[in-house]
């Protein structure tokens, strides 16, 4: 059996006599969500941090949209910092002079020794969240188009918020009042709807739910071609994924493409149908998370801890049965602290 349920197999789970609701009904799906984001904001548990591998391009790399954060990075087994978005304020100078962990070889520091790499390999900074996968080039403006793979889906809308081809804000105006709003909308069509103007950069996104995935398009009329941005998935109404750029020796990589290994946190992704994955590994931590979250409705905060508590601690134990600490080889820290994954606490 896999680690991850379905959300199928959770309907089949006591669960629904816990949720006291009919296993097909919104309210269970809520329930089954919300126990699934409290608990993967509390733990990195297995089946929750994956390996996967990308492409680097321009020095920079859009994760997918079912990735939440890197918890580690390497190129060419060579392991890469994980900076945070503060990365870019920190007093470089000196964090080199004073931390261990830059350089290869030994310095004293007020008659303290310690070992120290001479050659930083790289580190990762957060650019934080971005709505499509490529950008429009830098100093360029294109339209924009948003194809229907489906019929079912005509008449559904994107709206872009950013930037026009003249510099001005994205808007549009409505055929009713005539009033103008901000973002530039695109009706759905077969084979495509397209902005009615250039446009320079893309800030966010707003999308209708979907049946069918939503492939998006920078078009220059000039040349007649197409660069591909990004594909929504159904599910997806206000699309964000992280982004991150990868620095040498505090300089940006070069502009060639690459591949990096990541061992990443999965996002929480809320469940619909029967088939998507629950992202917690124990229907019984799910089921002490429903009633968690049952008894703060209900006002009783002693009894929502205890049972949050209780969803933890099982999930220790999945954690610790899945990944035996004896054989793990890496320092086991604290709520995600130090070098790597360790048992986690509720508060």
């Amino acid at each position: 059996m896999p680690l991850l349920q379905t959300f199928g197999d959770v309907k089949k789970s006591r669960a629904i006599q816990v949720a006291a609701a009919c296993k097909d009904s919104g309210e269970f799906a809520l329930l089954v969500n919300e126990a699934t984001d409290i608990l993967l904001q509390r733990g990195d548990w297995p089946g929750t941090v994956v390996p996967i591998r990308v492409m680097v391009r321009q020095g920079c790399v859009v994760w997918p949209r079912y990735v939440q954060r890197v918890r580690k990075i390497n190129r060419c087994n060579v392991p890469l910092k994980v900076g945070s978005i503060w990365w870019d304020f920190v007093d470089h100078d000196s964090y080199l002079n004073y931390r261990g962990d830059l350089f290869y070889g030994t310095n004293s520091i007020s008659g303290y020794s310690f070992n120290r790499p001479q050659t930083q390999h790289g580190v990762l900074s957060s650019q934080g969240r971005v709505p499509t996968y490529n950008d429009i080039p830098s100093g360029t403006s294109y339209y924009v188009r948003a194809y229907a793979l489906g019929q079912a889906d005509k008449g559904k809308t994107v709206t872009l918020f950013g930037i026009d081809g003249n510099g001005q804000a994205l808007r549009h105006q409505d055929p009713t009042t005539g009033d103008w709003f901000d973002g530039a909308i695109i009706t759905l069509d077969v084979p495509f709807g397209s902005t009615s103007v250039f446009v320079q950069r893309i800030d966010s996104v707003l999308k209708d739910e979907t049946q069918f995935n939503v492939p998006i398009y920078a078009y220059d009329p000039v040349g007649n071609t197409l660069l591909d941005l990004v594909i929504y998935e159904p599910g997806e109404t206000n699309p964000s994924y992280a982004k991150d750029r990868l620095f040498s020796n505090g300089h940006a990589f070069c502009s060639c493409e690459f591949t990096v290994i990541a061992m990443v946190k999965l996002a929480f992704i809320p469940v619909k149908v029967d088939t998507d994955f629950v992202l917690i590994p124990s229907t019984m931590a799910i089921k002490m998370a429903i009633q968690s979250i049952k008894f703060g409705e209900a006002g009783d905060a002693q009894n929502q801890q205890t049972f949050l508590q209780s969803a933890v601690n099982e999930l220790n134990r999945v954690l610790d049965n899945e990944q035996p600490l004896q054989d793990t080889p890496v320092n086991e820290g604290f709520m995600g602290e130090s070098e790597g994954i360790g048992l986690q606490n509720v508060l």
